[in-house]
């Protein structure tokens, strides 16, 4: 009779020490949960987070860093180039807990052997379900007849008065995270057609996620009922919706910029909506918060929304950041990790503060 073999203790998770690099205590205090505890311990993580109780400033950094294995970032951290790099001897790994990297690493960074992740992917989902809702205001035109505060009334003249998706052509400008997590959630309508334009991605990939590429950027425009701006904020795109290409749009399009205030003229936008040929839907502003007396606040053709797409889901961030840095000190392989070329194509504007809550 065979004995059964004999069972091997599980190996204990990697014990390794990890920095929370950032000095806004409010920020951290947001952040870090009681699930963040729970998976530090679960993963062997020894966890130093130095502002938890009081802001700090950014010259401590280098001097803490290194004895640490792992940095954990968000908005307002220190840039990690490679001079700060070299500082850590023993880091492995920086995780933002936020969405772009390009908030706090720069070119240098990816010449080093340090390797880098974020989390927008978590950041993508909630900012995709903003502009599903968004898509769907525009598409039903909801603010014409719709009751939104005491005292109004519906207008049952204009309750039927809106196309029906299945007639419109949907433009997505980009193709990263959040233009991937919004085909999934788009997959489920019938629309008159998804058109995505991205330089980076393939016709394949696209049509793999249910759309079709175009060609240009001006096809994406020509024809688009309802536009999603979504590209990285990089010297190419600044502005790149500018008023030739606003022109290119059809009568009764709704521009949806949820992505960076500067992909677009928002002048000559302005001027679009304020005539009423188009309409707007706004979560990114130049200046932020938008300022008391701003004209747009007068446009009955604009919906804003104060930086809040990506507001909910911000307690998975740090998780979701431990989560990686397991699978990486355990050997697995880590996807969705930011390498020199994707850093490229990322937002480049270095805003260096938390989003408007």
């Amino acid at each position: 009779m065979k004995s059964s073999p004999e069972k091997r203790p599980a190996s204990p998770p990697p014990h390794k020490k990890i920095l929370f690099m950032n000095g806004n205590s409010r920020l951290v205090r947001a952040l870090w949960s009681a699930e963040c505890d729970e998976k530090a311990a679960r993963y062997g993580f020894e966890v130093a987070i130095p502002a938890r109780d009081r802001d700090l400033p950014a010259e401590i950094w280098p001097r803490l860093l290194p004895e640490y294995d792992g940095v954990i970032t968000s908005w307002g951290s220190p840039v990690c180039t490679a001079e700060l790099l070299a500082r850590a001897p023993r880091l492995a790994i920086v995780g933002h807990a936020a969405g772009s990297a390009a908030a706090v690493t720069d070119d240098s960074t990816y010449r080093t052997a340090v390797r880098v992740v974020t989390a927008n992917p978590v950041m993508a989902e909630t900012l995709s379900e903003w502009c599903v809702m968004m898509l769907l205001i525009a598409q039903r035109r909801l603010t014409q007849y719709a009751k939104f505060h005491p005292g109004e009334r519906c207008d049952w003249t204009k309750n039927a008065g809106f196309p029906d998706l299945g007639k419109l052509a949907i433009g997505l400008w980009g193709m990263g995270d959040i233009t991937r997590a919004l085909l999934k959630k788009l997959s489920v309508f019938r629309t008159g057609g998804i058109l995505v334009f991205s330089e980076h991605a393939d016709s394949g990939e696209i049509r793999a996620a249910g759309a079709e590429k175009a060609s240009c950027f001006d096809e994406l425009l020509r024809r688009s009922d309802l536009l999603v701006c979504l590209a990285g904020m990089t010297p190419r795109n600044c502005r790149k919706l500018d008023a030739a290409r606003l022109a290119l749009l059809k009568d009764g399009s709704t521009v949806i910029n949820p992505g960076r205030a500067r992909l677009i003229d928002n002048e000559a936008l302005f001027r679009e909506v304020r005539s009423g040929r188009l309409s707007a839907i706004l979560d990114v502003f130049e200046e932020e918060p938008l300022p008391p007396d701003s004209p747009w606040y007068a446009l009955p053709g604009a919906i804003l929304t104060p930086h809040s797409g990506a507001g909910c889901g911000r307690e998975r961030y740090v998780p979701y950041i431990l989560d990686r840095f397991h699978c990486f000190f355990s050997g697995r392989e880590l996807s969705n990790c930011i390498d020199a070329a994707r850093f490229r194509t990322m937002t480049q504007e270095q805003c260096g503060r938390e989003p408007a809550q």
